[in-house]
């Protein structure tokens, strides 16, 4: 059998049975000085010649470069929100709440590195008023790592109208300002007590 013959000879050459097809190869092992030496196959036929991997020498990570999104809509109205990138395969977007629960996400392909998120009008009136957060993920196929873009704007009912704050939701404890007194006292009388026997060493 001609690999039982290759691997005696093997064998006999470099006094160990230490056999692989990788690129390198065991040539010396000195278990008392605990060295071992590992050189590079010699063989015109091995298919990956020098500078074969080179090109993952230099990873390009996506990249959000600029986002064009407005600071308030009106409820029903579509949203548009336009993206650029670097580097990009495609971009997934989360669209959550005040409360952080995610209400609206979408992956969409990148062409020519510009994209446009549009949210129809039907979808933006059922997110309802308020406050919500958008992210945004710039993703290649070629590395793991994503880019990451965070934005919020205001959906309100009249676009010229701001959401009214309710003064009844506004609670003032009166116990809380007495708290505040009963620890601004003693730390007064601290710190004055500090001062009056500072003075009494410098005499």
């Amino acid at each position: 059998d001609s690999r039982y013959t290759a691997s005696s000879e093997w064998v006999k050459v470099n006094n160990h049975a230490v056999i692989s097809n990788g690129p390198f190869y065991l040539s010396v092992y000195s278990p008392e000085s605990r060295t071992i030496t590992v050189n590079a196959f010699d063989d015109e036929t091995y298919p990956f010649k020098l500078g074969h991997w080179s090109e993952f020498e230099k990873t390009e990570f996506p990249k959000i470069t600029n986002v064009n999104s407005p600071d308030i809509i009106q409820k029903g109205t579509e949203l548009e929100i336009s993206v650029e990138t670097l580097q990009t395969d495609s971009i997934l977007y989360f669209l959550t709440d005040s409360n952080g629960n995610s209400t609206l996400s979408e992956l969409i392909k990148v062409d020519k590195n510009s994209t446009m998120i549009k949210i129809p009008g039907e979808k933006i009136e059922k997110l309802g008023t308020g406050a919500k957060d958008l992210k945004i993920f710039a993703i290649s196929n070629s590395v793991l790592k994503p880019d990451y873009y965070s934005t919020s704007f205001l959906v309100v009912e009249n676009k010229g109208v701001l959401p009214e704050i309710n003064q009844d939701d506004i609670e003032f404890n009166k116990n809380n300002s007495f708290d505040v007194i009963w620890l601004i006292v003693p730390i007064t009388i601290i710190v004055a007590t500090a001062i009056y026997i500072k003075k009494r060493k410098h005499r």
